[in-house]
């Protein structure tokens, strides 16, 4: 099927007026949100087409990480010529969340749960996972359906037997979508996809040793190569220096892990980390 835009019109009334709509996202399908916002805004419609086909068969809204694949497998898949200007673009991505991915962005984010449980917290994770509210970077992991493409996009291997071989092992640990993939340096796949392939390949150096990298170290590792981006262009960098760089901070980090923790990351990602 054709994947369909929110008109930019639609879009600023939406998120601008959230209180008057709000209550309309607990319905189990758009119908009464999709009236009222043609109604006040006087249109036969606020979507367009565009040329690019989304997957016909509905995501699963299990939050398994075998669940997540299939859901990124098939929407970056479907999807995998959209250009990064296009794949940056909210009125894309609010309009598939509004349009086709009703059913799945609630269910998979709980929003029907939060309307019922009266939680503060509805209206944030309404604006967080339907729109983008996160700044132009964390919001593409944050939104429910452009952080599906945009997995992908980071991850992706065309050279490799197993294309997603990296996309699964960000989906099976929260710290890579959090403390590197919402980061800027992570735009450039060879980069995140560098820093992946070093930090496992040390994680099985040191766990042979007793060792363990897990998410604080992880975050140690992301402050890290935001350092190195201080010091050189890392998208100049040799192939395979980030990850021989990041390598061997991971072991080192991994062999001094009883010595005094090191301060907290300064530039680590605020918000709710254990709900992406």
């Amino acid at each position: 099927m054709k994947a369909r835009y929110l008109t930019e019109n639609a879009l600023e009334t939406l998120k601008h007026s959230i209180d008057t709509y709000l209550p309309l996202f607990k319905e189990e399908t758009n119908a009464a949100l999709v009236e009222k916002l043609k109604a006040d805004l006087e249109t036969d419609t606020i979507f367009r087409d565009t040329k690019y086909v989304f997957p016909d068969a509905p995501l699963s809204a299990s939050k398994a990480s075998a669940d997540e694949m299939a859901s990124i497998e098939a929407v970056f898949g479907s999807m995998k010529d959209l250009p990064n200007a296009v794949a940056m673009d909210e009125r894309l991505w609010a309009g598939l969340a509004i349009d086709i991915c009703w059913d799945y962005v609630r269910k998979r984010w709980d929003i029907a749960e939060l309307f019922e449980t009266n939680d503060d917290s509805v209206k944030n994770k309404v604006l967080d996972h339907f729109f983008y509210m996160q700044g132009p970077r964390r919001s593409f992991t944050r939104n429910a359906i452009s952080r599906l493409w945009w997995l992908g996009r980071l991850t992706y291997d065309e050279g490799h037997a197993d294309p997603y071989h990296r996309t699964r092992v960000v989906t099976a640990d929260l710290g890579y979508v959090v403390d590197l993939l919402e980061r800027n340096f992570s735009n450039n796949p060879r980069i995140s996809s560098e820093f992946v392939d070093a930090v496992e390949a040390a994680r099985a150096e040191v766990d042979a040793a007793g060792g363990v990298i897990a998410r604080p170290e992880l975050r140690i590792l992301c402050k890290y190569l935001n350092m190195l981006g201080g010091v050189y262009i890392l998208d100049s960098l040799p192939e395979g220096m980030i990850f021989q760089k990041i390598h061997d901070k991971a072991v080192e980090i991994a062999r001094h892990k009883d010595d005094p923790a090191p301060d907290a990351a300064e530039d680590e990602p605020a918000g709710d980390d254990d709900e992406i």
